[in-house]
């Protein structure tokens, strides 16, 4: 494991715990479960290289199940929250990071944005994200039909791509890469985001 330095950070409570938690599920429940969740491992460590094997990493992942893929780059050193979230409503909730600007060179999010319904929220916590990475930022979003791939468990949908990516784009990132969960199939994407 690389060095994990803890930092304090205020992020929305249960927005991607119950869906880490419900893949994790779905990833122990049947072969194409199982299938689906070494491709997302797969796909996540193809982001990792299209954001240049970044050193000083922000794993934002709460479930931490990515930490293992994150390890395995030797010099790699990972900065975690210091503590879950403290329970309430979203709309109480304030995003923030405790790191200075250009702090870190990646910042890896998976599914920080799910069930983020508000645009005006998704632009704060996407400024507050490019203006604590140097460099790049890896997440992903469920763009459609999650149920079909959640054994019929109600998830949140995220916008379509199209209007997924104008957000991104207004926050000041460039999309470097697209990986979909299901190929040709818009279901979950992994984007790496640039800073412009």
């Amino acid at each position: 494991m690389p060095n994990a330095h803890r930092i304090d950070c205020r992020l929305l409570p249960d927005c991607d715990l119950d869906l880490e938690q419900q893949f994790v599920r779905l990833a122990r429940s049947a072969r194409p479960g199982r299938f689906l969740a070494a491709r997302a491992v797969s796909l996540m460590r193809r982001a990792l290289h299209c954001a240049e094997q970044p050193t000083l990493v922000l794993d934002l992942s709460r479930s931490g199940r990515f930490r293992p893929l994150l390890a395995e780059h030797p010099r790699r050193v990972l900065v975690l929250p210091s503590e879950p979230p403290a329970a309430g409503s979203r709309t109480e909730a304030r995003f923030g990071i405790g790191l200075g600007a250009n702090a870190v060179d990646c910042i890896f999010c998976p599914q920080l944005f799910q069930g983020i319904r508000s645009a005006a929220q998704r632009q704060t916590m996407l400024r507050e994200l490019q203006r604590v990475t140097r460099d790049t930022l890896i997440t992903s979003l469920w763009l459609s039909g999650p149920a079909a791939a959640s054994g019929g468990c109600c998830l949140p949908v995220f916008p379509e791509p199209h209007l997924t990516e104008a957000e991104i784009r207004q926050s000041g990132f460039r999309i470097m890469g697209r990986y979909n969960l299901v190929p040709f199939v818009p279901l979950w994407r992994i984007y790496v985001l640039r800073k412009s």
